[in-house]
């Protein structure tokens, strides 16, 4: 397997519950069954949400060998979204309905009648129109049962939350101070102290670019400190 990089900010989660060993071989058939699925020439579907590995954004056939690099698990979740223009429809409807009532005689339709046209407009339009693609890679460290996941947007994290206990039957937990402090056996007064911290977001500059850039070499420093 090629080395993998990927750079940008990212969430840190621990599992809620327990999930199967990749060495269980429930393991890829989860993955397999909860693969991406294509919404290309779907009529209603507006988002579709599966894992795909990290070598391709098309490619769902998983092995051991594609998905493990010790101690870590390699994944990407990828989620397509089909979003329509509303005033696309509405010109499309209103042509419509225009020209069905001037060739019935009529100054206006019904409102079942222009809902009729506006459901049908739509899983047209919605048939013909290309999803967008994103993916994200997620890096699973088995050992110390920690994820990092490389988007920090609300809606990229919520679709992870619900596939992945969808898949593994286990949730996640955003990896917050309070909980670090556990696990590093922090002493009591310092450890109730955190419960009072904000959150805030960490940028490291890139000497080179000038740009933000985090990468898996920060993940795995980021764990370092982690009994």
């Amino acid at each position: 397997m090629p080395a993998l990089r990927t750079s940008g900010s990212f969430q840190r989660y621990f599992l809620d519950g327990e999930a199967p060993s990749p060495q269980d071989p429930q393991f890829l058939e989860r993955l397999q069954e909860h693969r991406f699925q294509t919404i290309e020439d779907a009529s209603e579907e507006s988002e579709s949400v599966g894992w795909v590995t990290t070598l391709h954004p098309f490619d769902t056939e998983f092995t051991l060998e594609k998905v493990v690099v010790e101690p870590y698990v390699t994944l990407a979740l990828r989620r397509d979204m089909k979003r329509v223009p509303r005033s696309l429809v509405k010109a499309y409807v209103e042509q419509e309905a225009a020209a069905l009532a001037l060739a019935e005689g009529r100054e206006k339709i019904s409102r079942n009648e222009r809902r009729e046209i506006q459901s049908r407009i739509e899983s047209e339009l919605t048939r013909r129109q290309l999803p967008s693609l994103s993916t994200t890679v997620l890096l699973w460290n088995v050992d110390r049962q920690i994820l990092f996941f490389f988007a920090t947007s609300q809606g990229t994290n919520d679709a992870l939350n619900r596939h992945f206990r969808l898949t593994f039957d286990c949730g996640l937990i955003p990896a917050m101070p309070i909980l670090l402090a556990e696990r590093l056996q922090m002493d009591a007064s310092l450890r109730s102290r955190l419960g009072h911290i904000d959150a805030c977001r960490l940028v490291g500059r890139n000497a080179e670019s000038g740009g933000s850039t985090r990468t898996h070499e920060a993940a795995a420093t980021a764990e370092g400190g982690l009994a």
